[in-house]
């Protein structure tokens, strides 16, 4: 049994750093994307040199890797990107795992800080885990193979089909060596994909939410009761929006809605007025919102949840409202693409405050350019809504 590191690279300034890292006991496969063959530094066990493998954002290259290497069925295997470097307490924690009685091990994720990015669980859920928090016995799925596009890992991570084997532990970090989890130029990548995707797709028309959908008696209570409502604290979201949310979510009636970030709970009352069975997932970072917001949805029964949006992940539960007013800019992307695929129920909404603070071509070109609509507030922020046809 031996256990392999691959590392698809381009950024070759990272390697020296990385090196200082590898357990000697383990074998370090360094693939380099061909634009970079004629620059092979003097680090690695195994140095491979593919003559067409370039870009998309390393998955052919460890697919290469797969294919290439002489692997034995006991044998494990750990992806590690070229801007990322082993944990000191890796190696110790999981050798004396890495035998039969397992198939994929896993666990948890911190920052270069040392602040905490993804708990330890035993789903492999695109999203739930990252590249670098699992590993896999060759032989379990000799064949799964990367789909070449940046969420490849997270996709790989079904594929291999079933739970893991969770270490309670934070034993890896995400993008240690490097300041963003996308290089310029994947983004200029990404960017120059979205614009001749959308030049070929011009049919994006927002859809008119009021039309042909009156408004009853009890459509003007809720809405007197939303304007009522306390609005003065700094980042709540706007009233237009949070009667916006209430009109988008009433023929969903008798449905299911999940909200990632509920503050004061003016969204969260908003979607209960509608008549819908709301989950509502907040870690309480603020401190007294959490009983400002219980008190406000007294009259409902709110699965209020205090953890982080991203362990909605955690479970197979679909949703047919999916409002989220969490973190923002485009770190949240991947989440908001997740939520897409895996929460939203098919003909059901994603609901997103504040988009105008990411790419939003980038992740309408990631989520396959469903119709939407955006409206903005007095302030200038920007609600925007997605249609799961």
């Amino acid at each position: 049994m031996s256990i392999y590191i691959i590392t698809p690279c381009t950024r070759i300034q990272y390697l020296q750093e990385i090196s200082k890292t590898i357990p000697r006991e383990c074998i370090w496969v360094i693939v380099y994307d061909s634009n970079y063959t004629d620059r092979i530094l003097p680090y690695g066990d195994i140095i491979l040199r593919p003559k067409n493998i370039r870009g998309s954002y390393g998955k052919p290259h460890i697919n290469y890797a797969l294919d290439a290497l002489k692997l034995e069925d006991s044998d494990w295997i750990y992806v590690l990107d070229d801007d990322n470097i082993i944990h000191p307490d890796w190696y110790e924690t999981i050798s004396p795992l890495c035998n039969d009685g397992y198939n994929i091990l896993s666990w948890g994720q911190l920052w270069n800080d040392d602040t905490i990015r993804l708990r330890p669980t035993e789903h492999m859920v695109f999203r739930a885990v990252d590249q670098a928090s699992y590993m896999w016995r060759y032989g379990f799925n000799s064949v799964a193979r990367f789909d070449e596009d940046y969420f490849g890992d997270g996709k790989f991570a079904e594929k291999l089909g079933q739970k893991s084997h969770r270490i309670d532990r934070y034993i890896s970090y995400y993008n240690y060596l490097s300041p963003e989890s996308m290089t310029e130029e994947e983004k200029e990548d990404f960017d120059a994909g979205v614009l001749e995707f959308l030049s070929k797709n011009d049919n994006n028309y927002a859809v008119n939410f009021n039309n042909n959908n009156l408004l009853t008696d009890q459509d003007a209570t809720n809405l007197l009761r939303i304007e009522q409502l306390d609005y003065s604290t700094d980042n709540t979201t706007d009233l237009s929006h949070i009667k916006e949310i209430y009109l988008k979510s009433r023929k969903y009636r008798g449905g299911t809605a999940c909200e990632v970030g509920s503050l004061g709970g003016q969204g969260t009352l908003s979607l209960c007025l509608a008549g819908l069975n709301v989950t509502s997932y907040d870690n309480d970072g603020q401190e007294g919102f959490k009983d400002k917001r219980e008190f406000l949805c007294r009259d409902f029964n709110v699965n209020w949840i205090v953890q982080e949006g991203l362990y909605a992940l955690n479970d197979e539960i679909k949703y047919d409202v999916v409002f989220h007013d969490s973190y923002h800019y485009d770190e949240v992307i991947p989440e908001l693409v997740a939520f897409w695929y895996y929460k939203v129920k098919d003909k059901g909404m994603l609901i997103v405050h504040d988009v105008e603070t990411f790419s939003h071509e980038r992740f309408m070109f990631l989520i396959g350019n469903p119709i939407f609509e955006r409206t903005k507030d007095a302030h200038g922020r920007e609600l925007g809504t997605y249609y799961k046809n």
